[in-house]
Protein backbone atom coordinates (compact mmCIF):
# COMPACT_ATOMS: atom_id res chain seq x y z
CA UNK A 1 0.00 0.00 0.00
CA UNK A 2 1.41 3.43 -0.85
CA UNK A 3 2.65 5.30 2.20
CA UNK A 4 0.58 8.41 1.42
CA UNK A 5 -2.64 6.34 1.33
CA UNK A 6 -1.71 4.56 4.55
CA UNK A 7 -1.17 7.94 6.27
CA UNK A 8 -4.60 9.16 5.11
CA UNK A 9 -6.29 6.06 6.55
CA UNK A 10 -4.34 6.35 9.81
CA UNK A 11 -5.39 10.01 10.12
CA UNK A 12 -9.06 9.00 9.72
CA UNK A 13 -8.74 6.75 12.77
CA UNK A 14 -6.20 8.75 14.79
CA UNK A 15 -8.39 11.06 16.88
CA UNK A 16 -11.34 8.74 17.51
CA UNK A 17 -12.99 9.01 20.89
CA UNK A 18 -16.17 7.34 22.05
CA UNK A 19 -18.45 8.04 24.97
CA UNK A 20 -20.14 5.01 26.53
CA UNK A 21 -23.35 5.87 28.37
CA UNK A 22 -25.13 3.64 30.88
CA UNK A 23 -27.91 5.60 32.53
CA UNK A 24 -26.15 8.44 34.32
CA UNK A 25 -22.68 6.86 34.07
CA UNK A 26 -20.36 7.87 31.23
CA UNK A 27 -16.92 6.74 30.16
CA UNK A 28 -14.70 8.10 27.41
CA UNK A 29 -12.37 5.81 25.52
CA UNK A 30 -10.00 5.91 22.59
CA UNK A 31 -9.89 2.66 20.62
CA UNK A 32 -6.44 1.33 19.71
CA UNK A 33 -7.44 -1.64 17.53
CA UNK A 34 -10.08 -2.48 14.97
CA UNK A 35 -12.06 -0.50 12.44
CA UNK A 36 -14.92 1.95 12.86
CA UNK A 37 -18.37 0.40 13.01
CA UNK A 38 -20.64 1.44 10.12
CA UNK A 39 -17.75 3.20 8.36
CA UNK A 40 -17.94 2.59 4.59
CA UNK A 41 -14.17 2.04 4.56
CA UNK A 42 -14.26 -0.76 7.19
CA UNK A 43 -15.26 -3.66 4.88
CA UNK A 44 -12.49 -2.69 2.44
CA UNK A 45 -9.87 -2.51 5.21
CA UNK A 46 -11.04 -5.89 6.55
CA UNK A 47 -10.86 -7.38 3.05
CA UNK A 48 -7.32 -6.05 2.54
CA UNK A 49 -6.27 -7.59 5.86
CA UNK A 50 -7.85 -10.97 5.07
CA UNK A 51 -6.16 -11.05 1.65
CA UNK A 52 -2.74 -10.61 3.29
CA UNK A 53 -3.28 -12.79 6.36
CA UNK A 54 -1.60 -15.76 4.69
CA UNK A 55 1.68 -13.81 4.65
CA UNK A 56 1.24 -12.76 8.28
CA UNK A 57 0.39 -16.29 9.45
CA UNK A 58 3.00 -18.10 7.39
CA UNK A 59 4.71 -19.78 10.37
CA UNK A 60 1.58 -20.19 12.51
CA UNK A 61 0.61 -23.82 13.12
CA UNK A 62 -3.02 -23.02 13.91
CA UNK A 63 -5.63 -24.21 16.34
CA UNK A 64 -6.67 -27.84 16.36
CA UNK A 65 -10.22 -28.56 15.21
CA UNK A 66 -12.46 -31.58 15.64
CA UNK A 67 -11.52 -32.79 12.16
CA UNK A 68 -8.30 -34.78 11.77
CA UNK A 69 -5.47 -32.87 10.07
CA UNK A 70 -7.43 -29.58 9.96
CA UNK A 71 -6.06 -26.51 11.75
CA UNK A 72 -7.44 -22.97 11.77
CA UNK A 73 -4.68 -20.47 10.95
CA UNK A 74 -6.59 -17.36 9.89
CA UNK A 75 -7.24 -15.94 13.34
CA UNK A 76 -4.16 -13.86 14.01
CA UNK A 77 -3.56 -11.99 17.28
CA UNK A 78 -0.67 -9.70 17.88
Amino acid sequence: MPTCLLKIIQNLYDADEYVLVDGTKQARLRPTLGVKQECPLSPLLFSLYINDVDCIARDVCGAVTGVADVCVTHIVCR
